[in-house]
């Protein structure tokens, strides 16, 4: 090649080599409603820009094509960068360089304490012509329910499994829990324990006059329709922002073997109308999966789904088998209660750095399951709890919640 083309390449690169693009990021962050997002550089309250550089066309030393020649015998002269590359308009192509490794993320979100600790607790009873002793053995252990929660606000409604057209398909409606037409029982209702047993024994199980209701159980089903009835017919039973247990009933399975909705249809059902603005968990007294002499007992089905939907959730289940519903009440009491004293993080955070401070202070101790701050008692009234970590931005669905 002759001298003037040489040095027309030469002007060339240097030229591009002098023309450096700038890339330029919005300091700002979308702050959620309840959460300061942070990083550990000099302004904290910077938000992080997307460390992710495949995307930067900025030209590179030693990006040009390798066949350009250079002084020194055709050499590429020494400038610290070893690093061979490719055509800068080659998106394909290595663009040189190593990737800054992502730096922390640090968040602050603030909790407060109502008044009381409130949740709606609806039961989904199945009304087939089988369930009468299991429904008795349940409506005569209210008090083992309530254990954990005499010191709670609590709604409970009860509707069946039944939501077909016949005579008895409630499609998701709440039951009358007295004679005046209230649909749920609170602590004010006179006598829940009476309100209780009385609304989960169906008298519609001995079947009178030969008219019985489906045997084809739909719990999880129901639950939705339930729900897509907040504002209708079920006005009042589902408050904002107040957690939300599904407790189960029943003998069979979804659809009675197995089949139609599932637990994530319900969970999507639940996102769908409340978001993330409260929590459902599901529990039940069922046929669990594995448990062979109760199944061989019962001469019924596992309740596969039921239990996938208590697992996705969080929840405990008991044996529908259990001659005395007790422990199974009592278990599923406690946990409710726990629910209802946990705080959930918009972010999954690196446990060590949780800290914790309460205004006012006050010495309880909590733990930490994904997401999920849960205290031993509930703290005082309107306590002000402020929470910081540094966020695990590691992709880990079952740590996450």
């Amino acid at each position: 090649m002759n001298q003037l083309n040489t040095l027309t390449i030469l002007m060339g690169v240097s030229l591009l080599a002098s023309c450096t693009n700038q890339i330029s990021f919005d300091p700002t962050a979308s702050p959620q409603s309840s959460s300061q997002e942070q990083s550990s550089a000099d302004n904290p309250s910077m938000g992080l820009p997307d460390d992710d550089d495949s995307n930067d066309k900025t030209p590179r030393v030693g990006d040009e094509e390798d066949d350009v020649p250079f002084p020194n015998d055709g050499q590429i002269p020494d400038d610290g960068d070893s690093s061979g590359g490719e055509d800068p308009g080659d998106t394909g192509g290595d663009q040189g360089g190593e990737e800054e490794p992502p730096q922390p993320v640090f968040k602050s979100e603030t909790f407060f304490q109502v008044d009381v600790p409130q949740v709606d607790i609806l039961f989904i009873d199945d009304n087939s012509r089988s369930m009468k002793k299991e429904q008795e053995k349940m409506g005569s252990r209210f008090s083992s329910f309530m254990k954990d929660l005499n010191d709670v606000d609590w709604h409970i409604g009860v509707t069946t499994t039944d939501i077909t057209n016949g005579l008895y398909g409630l499609k998701g409606k709440l039951l009358d829990v007295d004679r005046e037409g209230n649909r749920f029982i609170t602590p004010q209702s006179p006598d829940p324990e009476s309100l209780f047993l009385n609304t989960i024994v169906r008298p519609e199980v001995s079947c009178p006059n030969d008219v019985c209701p489906s045997g084809n159980e739909r719990p999880l089903e129901a639950s939705i329709m339930a729900m897509r009835k907040h504002d209708g017919y079920n006005q009042g039973f589902f408050r904002d922002g107040v957690d939300l247990a599904i407790v189960v009933l029943t003998d069979e399975d979804e659809g009675s073997k197995g089949s139609g909705k599932t637990g994530m249809d319900v969970l999507e059902e639940f996102k769908k109308i409340w978001g993330e603005t409260k929590n459902i968990r599901g529990y039940g007294v069922i046929t669990r999966p594995g448990d062979v002499e109760c199944l061989n007992n019962q001469g019924t089905f596992y309740a596969n789904y039921i239990d996938t939907f208590i697992t996705l959730t969080g929840g405990v289940t008991g044996s529908i088998c259990d001659e005395d519903y007790s422990q199974s009440l009592e278990r599923i009491s406690e946990d409710v209660k726990d629910l209802i004293l946990t705080f959930e993080l918009s972010e999954k955070p690196f446990a060590e750095t949780v800290q914790l401070t309460m205004e006012p202070e006050q010495s309880i101790s909590w733990s930490l399951k994904g997401r999920k701050l849960i205290f031993e008692t509930a703290p005082i009234s309107n306590t002000k709890i402020m929470v910081d970590y540094q966020v695990d931005s590691s992709d880990d669905p079952q740590d996450s919640r």
